[in-house]
């Protein structure tokens, strides 16, 4: 689009001194939705009769405008109190086309109870005590008190404050350290991309905008780390991200990747760096759990019949409904996890996944619900089948 990298409206957005924005903490029971989840909700109210009054006929019509609505409703809700005079003729008309959609979109936030992060500059709904769950803010270094910010998101709230929870730390383990040897791609699967975006890029974002993450430990093979600092965290913008090695196998990776969570983590979530479909219910589903039952792993029943064979011959037929089949994130009380990994290794014992770590200790360890929708990318084939998936989610 040949006016794409104009500005939908010209003005100044809208800053804080951090002292400033301290007196203006952001306290609501909305659910407030990152720039990541916003093109989902957009595209859930564009029905066929809106497509052809706002002229869209085709999904990279809906793209592109998608780009400019968002810019221009943070614009307006972040910094612009007053249409701006004196726009050019293609301007006005997409501000016409955009109050049509907004008028719509508006409607649908307020049914779902849900509020776009970037209202929160310029909302009403302020108080000067900090924001629900949250006790204070501790400065990083002497420096941080002259910075200016710009906060666009609650995510970036959280980390440039280095806020500290009243409930437990949660950190998680994203390991991205295989060899991807089955998917037959030249590279590591976890750098395959989906809607133009690396999958283990999906993966982090999911848990890097998330509320209930402190601390993300990403393990990765030592030879690819200028590549993941380029491609990955510098382009996507994650920042405070932990790099941790990868070993031998995927549980000396887990050791590795163990020395480096903080030692204030409570909860530990370790998750495939393949798996990019993970949920945000997911994700409070384990911490929550976890905090109850200190061993979680998310999974969902098998559909098939399971046989066990030997040689070719079958020899049992597991009871369906007592099976489950493993995913990620499993998560654990950071310090049972920790000392179960120490006995595995003075014991010289090897598990599969990291509950049977946890099993091996004497720990029970509970199964919660996943998803179907939450696969882990191994193969070639797997790749339709996660773009039918991505598709599904975006509507």
């Amino acid at each position: 689009m040949k006016n794409r990298e104009k500005n939908i409206l010209v003005s100044e957005p809208k800053y804080f001194t951090l002292e400033e924005f301290q007196k203006k903490i952001f306290v609501t029971e909305k659910m407030i939705l990152t720039e990541a989840k916003r093109p989902l909700t957009l595209f859930r109210v564009l029905t066929k009769d809106l497509k052809e009054k706002l002229k869209m006929e085709n999904y990279y019509d809906i793209i592109d405008f998608a780009d400019l609505f968002f810019k221009y409703y943070k614009e307006l809700y972040s910094a612009v109190e007053e249409k701006p005079e004196g726009l050019e003729t293609w301007q006005k008309e997409y501000i016409e086309r955009f109050e049509i959609l907004k008028e719509v979109y508006d409607k649908y936030l307020l049914e779902n109870n849900f509020i776009p992060s970037d209202w929160i500059e310029n909302i009403e709904n302020y108080k000067e005590d900090y924001i629900k769950n949250y006790k204070k803010a501790v400065e990083k270094n002497r420096q941080f008190k002259d910075r200016i910010f710009k906060f666009s998101t609650l995510h970036n709230f959280h980390k440039e404050l280095n806020l500290e929870r009243k409930d437990d730390m949660n950190t998680v383990m994203i390991v991205a350290a295989g060899s991807g040897k089955r998917m037959n791609a030249g590279m590591n699967k976890q750098f395959i991309k989906i809607n133009d975006k690396e999958i283990v890029a999906h993966t982090i974002e999911k848990f890097y905008n998330s509320p209930l993450i402190d601390e993300i430990i990403l393990c990765i093979k030592e030879e690819e780390e200028d590549f993941v600092r380029e491609n990955i965290i510098e382009k996507y913008g994650f920042k405070d991200i932990v790099i941790s090695y990868g070993g031998k196998e995927r549980q000396d990776t887990i050791n590795n990747g163990l020395e480096k969570v903080s030692p204030d983590c409570d909860i530990l979530l370790i998750h495939d760096g393949a798996r990019p479909f993970v949920t945000d219910e997911i994700i409070e589903n384990a911490v929550n759990e976890t905090k109850k039952l200190k061993a979680t792993v998310v999974g969902v029943m098998v559909k098939d019949t399971i046989k066990v064979v030997d040689g070719n011959e079958i020899v049992d037929t597991p009871n369906r409904a007592n099976l489950w089949a493993a995913q990620t994130p499993q998560s654990f009380d950071f310090n049972l996890i920790k000392e179960a990994y120490e006995l595995a290794y003075r014991d010289g014992f090897y598990g599969t996944d990291d509950a049977m770590i946890a099993e091996h200790a004497g720990h029970k360890v509970y199964m919660i619900q996943g998803s179907y929708d939450n696969i882990k990318i191994t193969s070639p084939e797997d790749l339709p089948i996660s773009e039918v998936i991505s598709r599904k989610i975006i509507g």
